[in-house]
């Protein structure tokens, strides 16, 4: 809500603006936004304007820039940055470490909880049976501890795959 606020009209344009809310004026640090104008031809003109300029609450001497110009030259020059070797082996390794912390942690968290829900059963099973000691209750209690401590882990690990459990 507090981004909206900033632009509340961003939604409501038809053309889309691909950076609006995402660049700044060099004069004096506003947003700059997505606008249109239509000529005596009735042939629409679209660009980018600076916010203080639009609203008219700063002396800006930003002046409007054609939107196609200007955002074909952001693509351009993004794509001359990913499209280098290093960058993509960077992006190529960043993929298969969060591929590879993927598909190893979740297994294992997994395989520990079965394991800890079985050690449970078990201990359960023993305890049901008549055989209750001292260390009993304490490895039961520290099998309910871990499998806590897993179902944690997992839920936190579903929500956020890159976080560190």
């Amino acid at each position: 809500m507090e981004k909206n606020r900033k632009a509340p009209a961003r939604h409501k344009v038809v053309e889309d603006y691909l950076l609006t809310m995402k660049l700044f004026c060099g004069y004096c640090g506003t947003y700059i936004c997505g606008e249109s104008g239509t000529s005596h031809t009735s042939k629409i003109y679209r660009y980018y304007k600076c916010v203080s300029v639009k609203k008219k609450r700063a002396s800006c001497k930003k002046k409007s820039v054609k939107k196609d110009w200007l955002e074909d030259l952001v693509v351009n020059e993004t794509m001359k940055i990913v499209m280098d070797d290093k960058a993509i082996e960077a992006i190529v390794s960043m993929v298969m470490d969060l591929q590879d912390r993927e598909n190893t942690n979740l297994p294992l968290y997994e395989q520990q909880l079965q394991e800890a829900n079985t050690g449970i059963q078990n201990m359960l099973n023993a305890i049901q049976q008549g055989i209750l000691t001292k260390s009993t209750k304490s490895r039961l209690e520290e099998l309910e501890a871990a499998k806590e401590d897993l179902e944690v882990r997992l839920a936190m690990y579903t929500s956020n795959p890159t976080a560190k459990c």
